[in-house]
């Protein structure tokens, strides 16, 4: 079974975004990290994270550095930017790094 990692210092959020789909009816399991250290941690530890769901704001990594990371280290992983900032610019960002996508939280 295939991995979604959601990476947000939010509990909240990702509390209810996990809940939000039923990841198992569509063949993914869901793993969690706080921030993209943690997130970097689990992407070595498990080898079937597919994509990858991350805030743009987090302490000790944040999501641009660990997209960057994914890009040039995880080939194959898809990833997807979440924020609460509409600035035009900063999606840009976050794309030219190597997002997929940018979700508005």
């Amino acid at each position: 079974m295939k991995k979604v990692l959601l990476v947000d210092d939010d509990i909240f959020f990702r509390t209810m975004f996990a809940s939000m789909i039923s990841w198992q009816d569509y063949g993914f399991s869901l793993v969690q990290a706080d921030n993209g250290q943690g997130a970097i941690e689990l992407l070595h530890r498990h080898n079937d994270i597919a994509l990858v769901f991350t805030d743009m704001n987090m302490p000790i990594l944040d999501g641009m550095e660990l997209i960057r990371y994914i890009s040039e280290q995880c080939k194959g992983i898809r990833c997807v930017a979440l924020s609460a900032y509409d600035d035009f610019a900063y999606v840009q960002s976050s794309l030219k790094n190597g997002a997929d996508d940018y979700l508005l939280k």
